[in-house]
């Protein structure tokens, strides 16, 4: 009661009558954190204006402790059955593709089938795969999903240029996170 001053949200709000002492506040609120295994905040469970209207005992609060604990159990749970369902998918889209690598496809469309199943396994709306090419010294997008039909990605530096990109100490998983930015100084483009 008085720690928080409901009329200074945006949101709407109604308040009861006050009641007596011992009876729940018309300005109090519980908040319980919902924590996954690791102790992050993945949730928050609310409750206010309990039916009897008097304030909830100990054990009232340990339970509704406990159904948080376990309501966030079960939505980490389900999250985790989704991840693992979508990584199978993943790993099943990513192996049509190997299996394509062997067959006589051409050098486009198995670059095609690798673009489209990074983007089906992984969730990329935009893959481009560029291949370098001696003749112009730039790289040249080859294969692509999610790039508009008049979309250009080729920047306009050297082969060499696109080393600068590359810097182990950027690293992460084999990858490399630079800002728009950052990569266009590194390329000096």
């Amino acid at each position: 009661k008085g720690s928080f001053d409901w009329a200074e949200t945006d949101l709407p709000v109604i308040v009861p009558e006050e009641r007596g002492d011992g009876d729940w506040d018309p300005e109090d609120a519980l908040f319980v954190p919902m924590r996954d295994s690791r102790e992050r905040l993945i949730g928050v469970l609310s409750v206010d204006e309990p039916n009897g209207g008097v304030r909830p005992s100990e054990a009232d609060l340990d339970a509704l402790v406990a159904v948080a604990a376990y309501a966030a159990r079960a939505v980490e749970s389900a999250e985790l059955v989704a991840q693992e369902a979508q990584r199978r998918r993943g790993l099943e889209l990513l192996l049509e593709v190997s299996a394509k690598l062997t067959s006589t496809l051409s050098t486009e469309e198995i670059l095609n089938a690798v673009c489209v199943a990074i983007r089906d396994a992984l969730g990329f709306g935009l893959v481009v795969i560029e291949l370098a090419d001696p003749s112009t010294d730039r790289y040249v997008p080859a294969a692509s999903v999610g790039l508009p039909p008049d979309g250009d990605v080729q920047l306009d530096v050297p082969i060499e240029a696109l080393e600068g990109l590359f810097d182990p100490a950027l690293e992460v998983e084999g990858c490399t996170l630079l800002t728009r930015e950052d990569a266009l100084a590194r390329i000096a483009a």
